[in-house]
């Protein structure tokens, strides 16, 4: 439920999803990232990034789905990617079968210096 003084539903989700197809949020999420790593004292770019996932069980359903080999649990995969810092790079939801060290290799950070670390997959 949206507040009063806002547009009705439609249109505020119309903008939403427009600047979602036009990548405006990922750029506002990378110049805030920024502007808080270099007022921390730390470079622009991160150096390294931490990976974590999540198996998620999901009913039914027509979207993509795989089990989870280690725990036979039928769903998706939530990952995230931060920085040292605790900044956000990238949130992925993915088919169970991903394994998280292949993220590493199938969803690069856009930077050649980055530094993956997996931790544990929940």
């Amino acid at each position: 439920m949206l507040p009063k003084d806002f547009a009705p539903w439609q249109t505020v989700y119309g903008y939403f999803r427009r600047w979602e197809r036009q990548g405006l949020w990922q750029c506002i999420n990378k110049a805030l990232a920024k502007q808080v790593r270099v007022k921390a004292g730390c470079d622009p770019k991160p150096s390294a990034a931490i990976i974590d996932s999540q198996s998620v069980k999901i009913s039914e359903g027509g979207e993509q789905r795989g089990i989870d080999v280690h725990k036979q649990t039928p769903g998706r995969k939530r990952a995230i990617v931060v920085d040292t810092l605790g900044l956000l790079l990238m949130a992925l939801v993915l088919k169970m079968l991903v394994a998280a060290r292949s993220l590493c290799k199938n969803y690069s950070i856009k930077s050649s210096t980055v530094f993956i670390i997996i931790v544990g997959v929940a």
